[in-house]
């Protein structure tokens, strides 16, 4: 599967940041690749990959039932799955489990942090060539993806010119370069100044995409002016706004946020996470008067202190928007339960690989893992959006409450531990 990385805008991996909403709202604001946070290989021998019917997403699923990363048909097209290894047959096993599911895999050879350095991984291959060369080659012959690389700057511009060498000769279609030494943190300037030099001297024929410093739109293009690549990658201030780096004419901060929390809903991803990257969102968002937002107002200190995403969606002033996502999953998983085997799945037209016993396990609801997924399927308030769905249901603008005006009859209890399972509603929250 061949895929052009030239003249491109790319959305970094970054950790609890390039989850499955952050990747897409990035994707919705022009980003054209986007980089999924990095996942250990290690973390995934035991994992397998597992269908949530309902939200129409792929999952790496560990034994435990964790779900340490996920996609689905809107982001599958441009995603890039960035591994961590140190060592070329485990790469494989993991790589090889989400190969189907993604456009693209990257080896992480860049990043600086001691748990990934001591461990062998990261930046610890720019000085284990062939360690890199066993691993990438073994990914390029075994996988029908594209396979890349992201690496630092070596202390020499010769030694930097020698790796690019090096990965470019076992067949990979794309290098990134962090514009950074090893020792060196977001602190400290990018060396736009040495990618110049090194790209002068041409010394491969694959793309090179350059990462460090790029803080708004207008830098895109000023990065490919002074160092002469055509791709750029952006950490930072994606996480901080997408929009002011994907777009033109960016929306603001706050708007971001409600767009953002408005996606989290959609994927029913886990508070948590949404919580985390929401206060990344809100650094700079300030009220009327300049105060802070978080600090200063009344919706703010909801959002910091909340622990559902219920409370989130009403700091945000999208309650409704919550409580339809809501209904709705409940719903299509109550309409998969009872269809039971004769369930014809969307995805069989995406993944027509998937294993069938997998799928199988997921339908007739015997996978509880899935079921009452770990990552919490639904909020506090969730328990009465669905017990009174028949009831009608009035909410105050602004408010996540929910006044029913008519009793709704109890519903039937479950005939099997499955259609239990799919109607639980966790009333726990981890913040």
């Amino acid at each position: 599967m061949d895929w052009d990385y030239r003249n491109k805008t790319i959305l970094a991996p970054m950790v609890r940041v390039g989850t499955l909403p952050m990747r897409l709202l990035a994707h919705r604001y022009g980003c054209d690749i986007t980089y999924g946070e990095e996942i250990i290989d290690l973390a995934m021998r035991e994992a397998s990959i597992q269908v949530d019917e309902a939200l129409a997403t792929v999952n790496v699923v560990q034994k435990n039932g964790k779900v340490i990363w996920s996609t689905n048909e809107e982001d599958r097209p441009h995603t890039v799955f960035q591994i961590g290894s140190a060592n070329a047959v485990t790469c494989l096993h993991g790589a090889s489990l989400v190969a189907p599911y993604v456009r693209a895999i990257d080896l992480n050879m860049g990043c600086p942090q001691h748990f990934s350095i001591s461990g062998g991984m990261g930046a610890a291959l720019l000085n284990k060539p062939e360690v890199v060369k066993d691993i990438l080659s073994t990914l390029v012959r075994n996988l029908d993806v594209p396979i890349t690389c992201k690496i630092r700057l070596k202390p020499k511009l010769s030694d930097t010119i020698d790796l690019l060498k090096l990965v470019e000769s076992t067949g990979i279609k794309a290098v990134t370069i962090h514009t950074r030494y090893v020792p060196e943190r977001p602190q400290h300037p990018a060396h736009w100044d040495l990618l110049k030099e090194l790209i002068g001297l041409n010394p491969i024929n694959i793309p090179i995409i350059a990462n460090g410093d790029i803080f708004r739109y207008s830098d895109i293009q000023k990065c490919r002016d002074e160092t002469g690549v055509s791709s750029v990658m952006i950490a930072r201030a994606a996480s901080h706004n997408p929009s002011l780096i994907f777009h033109e004419n960016p929306k603001s901060q706050y708007e971001v946020m409600q767009d953002y929390m408005k996606v989290c809903c959609e994927v029913d991803n886990p508070w948590p996470n949404t919580k985390y990257n929401l206060l990344l969102l809100s650094k700079g968002v300030t009220t009327g008067d300049g105060a802070n937002f978080i600090n200063n107002t009344s919706l703010g200190k909801l959002l910091h202190r909340g622990k559902t995403m219920a409370a989130g969606a009403e700091g945000l002033g999208v309650t409704a928007f919550y409580e339809e996502s809501v209904l709705k999953l409940h719903e299509e998983r109550e309409r998969i339960m009872a269809a039971g085997s004769s369930f014809e799945s969307p995805l069989n037209l995406l993944y027509p690989g998937l294993d069938q016993k997998t799928r199988a396990t997921l339908i007739q609801g015997r996978n509880s893992t899935m079921l009452k997924r770990k990552v919490r399927p639904y909020e506090v308030s969730a328990k009465e959006l669905i017990n009174s769905k028949r009831a009608k249901v009035s909410v105050s603008a602004g408010s996540p409450a929910v006044a029913v005006t008519s009793a709704a009859p109890a519903p039937a209890p479950p005939t099997n531990s499955a259609a239990a399972a799919a109607a639980a509603v966790t009333e726990k929250a981890s913040s």
